[in-house]
């Protein structure tokens, strides 16, 4: 297992930045990528993706680090020509030993086939698309394929194929908090019936949720639930925390990868915490007309408020989990607790 390396830079989601989108140039990993991914412990213990809709704040900060593995970006064997591709690789990942092929152009992101050993399975023209460019919440598009391998195990496949953009917002993993990140739903079903002379037929499906960061290659983080035997699994990974953007990004520049030096956040001081009617919160240099967000962990119930003198009357909110969050990226955001 290798180790996790920790940074102590917690971002502030910011609420006060426009629509998410990702181009071509920021999603796209070429042949010789190499991107390190966690696995988490105890998968069938992970909660909820939470909500989808725009502004999200998805906390999985209390999710377990397991092994770890490199995803890598390889060119592409026994595959037939496109002469029209500008980008043809293919993915491996230590996860599964599948290896999944992409072809990408300036407008649109395809999986062209995946292979398994000798196995090769190709869509043609049945590629499934994956993202159209510009990526923009509720963008939606079904791509179905049937298609027949041939060869002694001919295995014939008939499924869809469904991308949404369901969810934008931020998102905090165990090293941190991570902003602009839009999130891609994926759901996967077909039927495989293979065999010449004693066909067998096997039922696929699954619902994979990636998060995307503006200005990184590959997602940052991905939760599959998949039935391939009968059995509902769950597979968590995420990506390491020196491979992500830990503050956000100016896209009008020529690299828009690099890690933008952020200042040290400053702190807030809350009290009561747990807390049934009446919070107090201090900090140096607020000024009275600055915005706060109060928000359940959920995301099911969130208020925005100026700080004032730093009294929050929450008597009225449902009990719970709550972060709240000081605009303008200059300070920690502080959990407290909503008793009854």
């Amino acid at each position: 297992m290798k180790s996790l390396a920790i940074t102590s830079l917690v971002l502030l989601p910011l609420f006060g930045i426009s629509q998410i989108t990702l181009d071509s140039a920021s999603v796209i990993p070429g042949i010789g990528d190499t991107i390190d991914y966690y696995i988490m412990n105890n998968p069938e213990s992970f909660g909820s993706v939470g909500a989808a809709g725009a502004k999200q704040v998805w906390d999985f900060s209390s999710i377990s680090i397991g092994d770890s593995t490199d995803l890598e970006f390889e060119g592409v064997s026994r595959f037939p020509a496109d002469p029209d591709n500008t980008n043809l690789c293919e993915q491996y990942s230590g996860f599964t030993g599948i290896r999944i092929q992409y072809k990408s152009t300036p407008s649109d992101f395809y999986i062209m086939g995946t292979r398994s050993g000798i196995t090769q399975i190709s869509y043609e023209n049945d590629s499934l698309l994956k993202f159209k460019f510009p990526v923009a919440m509720n963008d939606s598009y079904t791509s179905p394929y049937q298609f027949e391998t041939g060869g002694l195990s001919n295995t014939k496949r008939k499924g869809t194929y469904k991308v949404t953009v369901d969810a934008w917002g931020s998102l905090i993993l165990p090293y941190g908090g991570l902003n602009d990140i839009l999130r891609v739903k994926i759901e996967e079903n077909y039927n495989d019936t293979t065999g010449r002379i004693r066909p067998r037929t096997t039922v696929y499906s699954s619902t994979t949720y990636e998060y995307w960061q503006k200005g990184t290659g590959s997602y940052v983080m991905s939760v599959k639930y998949e039935d391939d035997d009968g059995t509902l699994d769950t597979i968590v990974t995420y990506r390491k925390g020196e491979q992500v953007v830990i503050s956000p990004v100016d896209t009008t520049k020529e690299d828009t990868t690099s890690v933008v030096e952020i200042q040290p956040k400053k702190s807030l001081q809350l009290f009561p915490n747990p807390a049934s009617d009446i919070i107090h919160v201090t900090a140096q240099g607020i000024s009275v007309d600055t915005k706060v967000h109060l928000m359940k962990i959920t995301g099911s119930f969130q208020q925005v408020l100026e700080f004032n003198d730093g009294s929050f009357d929450i008597s009225d909110y449902p009990s719970g989990h709550y972060v709240l969050l000081i605009e303008g990226n200059q300070y920690e955001p502080i959990r407290f607790v909503k008793g009854n």
